[in-house]
């Protein structure tokens, strides 16, 4: 059964609007950016995570993922180096700058999303957190059509129904993991930052820089990082449960 709209719509509102947020300026981004530099500054959106889940659900974030937050920001910074000097960007300059803005603007509405979708999953339904954000979306979809419409081909009409595909089969796989567990920002597959490179060369020809795939790698290696010392840190805590459950039998 779905939820009440008087009492749960705010909530579904707020996700369903950063869940848009964040396709619009990621979108955005790979417009003007390599698919390997928009991919990588995805990252960031765990990192946004870690902060919100804090100040929003009181989650208890300890020393060590401050410090792999702090050492992924370092490892965005690198990443958006090359695109930082405004007084010598010309206009492809000034593009990745736009570029990388919208990355980062993605990855916070994400973060935003991410969270608020584990904040209703402890009263609504999964399905019903896809349908209020698929019906949300779609409204929103069909305002810009007042921007301009253009009919598209054969080509891209099947481009765009195999990408609605997808992706809303990611939003529920999304939408069920985040409803299945708290949002641990770097339990996710650091796998894509390598196939966008693969992809972004045999379908455009693009390669990505150096700091690209350093940042990238920083990153990375700050997620891997927390996801060790915090399965370290539970399974004590699993141990110290069980030795106190025999110590009391």
């Amino acid at each position: 059964m779905l939820p009440s709209p008087a009492k749960h719509f705010s909530g579904h509102l707020v996700r369903s609007i950063s869940g848009t947020g964040g396709m619009f300026f990621g979108y955005l981004a790979l417009a003007y950016l390599p698919l390997a530099d928009a991919t990588a500054l995805s990252y960031a959106a765990p990192l946004f995570t870690v902060i919100l889940a804090a100040v929003l659900l009181s989650e208890v974030v300890r020393v060590y993922r401050w410090t792999s937050v702090a050492v992924g920001f370092t490892g965005v910074l690198v990443m958006l180096a090359p695109h930082l000097d405004i007084v010598k960007a010309d206009a492809i300059g000034m593009g990745l700058l736009l570029g990388s803005a919208a990355g980062l603007v993605a990855a916070f509405f994400s973060a935003v999303s991410s969270v608020q979708i584990r904040h209703l999953a402890k009263t609504e339904q999964p399905g019903a957190i896809v349908l209020y954000f698929s019906l949300v979306t779609t409204v929103i979809g069909l305002a810009t059509a007042v921007f301009g419409w253009t009919m598209p081909s054969i080509t891209q009409l099947c481009l765009l129904l195999a990408a609605g595909i997808f992706g809303g089969m990611r939003q529920i796989l999304i939408t069920l993991s985040f409803a299945m567990h708290r949002p641990r920002c770097w339990r996710r597959s650091n796998s894509t930052l390598i196939w966008s490179v693969v992809i972004g060369y045999l379908a455009f020809g693009q390669l990505p820089v150096a700091t690209t795939i350093a940042g990238g790698i920083i990153v990375a290696a700050a997620g891997l990082f927390a996801v060790w010392r915090e399965s370290r840190l539970k399974r004590s805590l699993q141990m110290a449960e069980a030795a106190l459950a025999t110590a009391e039998a």
